[in-house]
C-alpha cells in the first residue's frame, strides 16, 4: 500500500505544482448523481461532461464560473491517462459518506465532481482568481504602520491576521451561516484572556441559529440577540490587521465574515473612539497629544453646535458686551432664527458629505468645492446664514473626523443634533442636561457583559 500511495503522489507531481494542493472527498451513494444534475441543470455556468478515467465512464461535473477550465482540462487529461482505478484515491486522506449538502457546496465552491457507476470524486482544482489582492487600506490611513488591508476573502484575511499575530495560541473557529447563502464566519480569539468566555457564547448562539442568513452586520447582531437599534456600534471595524491583532492581544473576540473587507472587533468600548494602536510606533508624549486632540475633537463636534444655539437664542447675557455685540451684528439681516439656521445648514452639510463619499473619486472633491466654498459664501452673502455659523460648522465638521472609526463619527454626528433640540429649548442647562443624559445611556450599554464605559475588558452587568 505505501509503494501505491507513493506512485500516486509522484504521478500527480506536477499536476499539484500546476493546481495547487488537491482535496478529495469520496461518496458512495449511487443517489447523488441525479439529485445533483436535477439541482444545478437550469444554471448556465453548470457543465456536464462524459469522459473516461481507468477504464470507467464518469461525468464530470462543475461550475465554469467558479473553476480554471484551461486547468481542469490538463487534470482531467491527466486522469485519463493514469492506470489507477478510484478506489486507489482513497488512501489520500479521503473522507467517507459525504452528505448531499457538502456535495452540493463542493460545486458551490469550485471543486470538480466526478460521478461514476459506484460513488463520485470531489477534486479541487485551480480556481477562478476571483478574488482581489492585498492592497493598501482605502477607508482607513496608517501613518507608521502596515500597509496592508483585509481583503472579501475569509481564508485571505485569516492569513494576514495569521501573519501579524504568529502565535499557537490564536484560536480560529469556522463556520457557515444560511441555508442559501452559506455565508462563512470566521471567530478569532486567544484563550487564557476575558475573551475566551464571549468566543464561546458567540459560537453557541452562532450554532443555534446556523439556518439564519447572515446578509450584513446587522443581521449578524440580530443573529447574537444583541442591541441593532441603538447607535452605539456593536462592533468596532477595522480594516488595518495590526490594529486587529493588537486588539487580539488585549483580550478581544475578532469575526471575520465573508465578502467583508473588515474585521469586526467586539466588545466595544468608549476609548475606541480615541484611541489607534498603530500610534504606538511614536514617543508616548506624541500619543498623548494625539488622543488628547481626539477627545476635543469629540466634545466640540458634540457640544459646540448646541452652544452656539443655547447662547445665541436663550442665554446672551454669557457673552461678554463685546463678544454679544459681534455676535448681534454677524446676525444683522438673517430671518431666521438661529435653531432653524443651525438644523438648515446641518442638513446641507451632512447632504455633501455624503455625496462626496458616494460619487466617484473624481467627482467628489468637486462637490465638495462647490458645497463648502460656493454654497457657504452664497449663503452669507444672502444673510441667509450668520458668518458666526459658518465658523462654528467648519470647526464641527472637521472635528467630526478627528476620532476613530466611521461608525463611532456618526453615533457622535447623531447625538450632536440631540444636543441642538435641548440648547434651543433649554439653553446652556439643555446642553448640560444632554451631555449627563449622553453619558448615562452609555453607562447603560453592555457588549456580552462587558461595560461601553469601561477601559478593561472585565466582564460584568448584563446585556441590553
Amino acid at each position: 500500500m505505501l509503494e501505491k500511495n507513493t506512485y500516486i503522489f509522484s504521478s500527480f507531481g506536477k499536476a499539484i505544482s500546476k493546481l495547487s494542493q488537491m482535496e478529495i472527498l469520496m461518496d458512495n451513494r449511487e443517489i447523488r448523481d441525479h439529485h445533483l444534475i436535477r439541482q444545478f441543470e437550469n444554471n448556465a455556468d453548470f457543465k456536464r461532461e462524459y469522459s473516461e478515467m481507468c477504464g470507467v465512464e464518469v461525468l464530470i461535473c462543475y461550475l465554469d464560473s467558479l473553476v480554471d477550465t484551461a486547468a481542469s482540462v490538463e487534470l482531467k487529461k491527466l486522469m485519463r491517462e493514469l492506470n489507477v482505478s478510484p478506489d486507489s484515491w482513497k488512501p489520500l486522506d479521503a473522507k467517507i459518506n459525504v452528505g448531499i449538502d457538502q456535495l452540493e457546496n463542493a460545486i458551490l465552491t469550485g471543486h470538480l465532481v466526478i460521478l461514476h457507476a459506484t460513488g463520485s470524486l470531489v477534486l479541487k482544482p485551480k480556481m477562478r482568481q476571483l478574488e482581489r489582492s492585498v492592497t493598501s487600506p482605502e477607508s482607513e490611513t496608517s501613518i507608521q504602520g502596515s500597509s496592508d488591508a483585509f481583503t472579501e476573502s475569509v481564508l485571505s484575511n485569516i492569513g494576514i491576521l495569521r501573519k501579524h499575530l504568529r502565535s499557537s495560541r490564536l484560536h480560529i473557529q469556522e463556520m457557515d451561516m444560511g441555508e442559501i447563502s452559506r455565508r462563512k464566519i470566521a471567530v478569532c480569539y486567544l484563550p487564557g484572556t476575558p475573551s475566551e468566555s464571549i468566543a464561546k457564547r458567540i459560537l453557541a448562539l452562532l450554532s443555534a441559529r446556523k439556518n439564519r442568513e447572515i446578509n450584513s452586520v446587522q443581521d449578524l447582531a440580530k443573529a447574537l440577540g444583541q442591541r441593532y437599534w441603538s447607535p452605539v456600534p456593536l462592533f468596532f471595524t477595522s480594516e488595518l490587521p495590526e490594529d486587529t491583532s493588537t486588539l487580539l492581544l488585549k483580550g478581544r473576540v475578532v469575526l471575520l465574515l465573508d465578502q467583508l473587507p473588515f474585521a469586526l472587533v467586539t466588545p466595544t468600548i468608549i476609548s475606541d473612539l480615541w484611541t489607534v494602536d498603530s500610534d504606538k510606533n511614536m514617543s508616548q508624549s506624541i500619543v498623548v497629544t494625539l488622543c488628547t486632540l481626539r477627545i476635543i475633537g469629540i466634545l466640540i463636534s458634540l457640544l459646540v453646535p448646541g452652544l452656539y444655539v443655547a447662547l445665541v437664542s436663550v442665554n446672551p447675557e454669557l457673552f461678554r458686551i463685546e463678544m454679544a455685540l459681534s455676535v448681534a451684528m454677524s446676525r444683522e439681516g438673517v430671518p431666521y432664527p438661529a435653531i432653524i439656521e443651525m438644523i438648515l445648514m446641518l442638513i446641507v452639510i451632512e447632504m455633501i458629505v455624503s455625496a462626496s463619499i458616494r460619487l466617484p473619486k473624481t467627482v467628489g472633491p468637486t462637490i465638495t468645492m462647490v458645497g463648502g466654498i460656493i454654497l457657504g459664501q452664497a449663503a452669507v452673502q444672502a444673510q441667509i446664514v450668520s458668518n458666526l455659523l459658518l465658523i462654528v460648522l467648519s470647526a464641527t465638521v472637521i472635528s467630526n473626523y478627528t476620532f476613530v472609526g466611521t461608525q463611532n463619527a456618526l453615533m457622535i454626528r447623531l447625538f450632536k443634533y440631540c444636543n441642538v433640540l435641548l440648547g434651543s429649548i433649554f439653553g446652556v442647562l439643555g446642553i448640560l442636561a444632554g451631555l449627563v443624559g449622553t453619558l448615562f445611556y452609555f453607562a447603560s450599554i453592555t457588549s456580552f457583559q462587558v461595560p461601553f464605559l469601561g477601559f478593561g475588558m472585565r466582564a460584568e452587568g448584563t446585556d441590553e
